[in-house]
């Protein structure tokens, strides 16, 4: 049996600890499929917080892209919320009197 790289998605035997393609050491991945796909939990975390959702994109986006996309979409998802928001209320000010 065999798995995948967490990094560049390369067979690996399951007895490797480290990818013969790029080098990631994958003993501690191994299994997880949180980095392999884009979860929900960093499209929530870009939501909440989105200075440090795009901090993180930058860090992630060449090692775990789709987890990075997921935190970038919830980042601009959260900003451009926040200028709706921020443009209502403005918008509130100037006609209520």
């Amino acid at each position: 049996m065999s798995t995948r790289c967490p990094r560049c998605d390369n067979e690996i035997d399951d007895d490797t600890h480290m990818c013969p393609r790029c080098g990631s050491f994958i003993g501690l991945f191994r299994g997880l499929s949180l980095y392999r796909q884009g979860n929900i939990g960093f499209a929530f975390l870009g939501l909440l917080f989105p200075f440090i959702g795009l901090l993180v994109y930058l860090a992630f986006r060449n090692r775990h892209p789709e987890s990075a996309a997921m935190l970038f979409i919830g980042a601009v998802v959260s900003t451009i919320l926040a200028v709706l928001l921020a443009l209502s209320f403005v918008m509130a000010l100037l006609f209520a009197s």
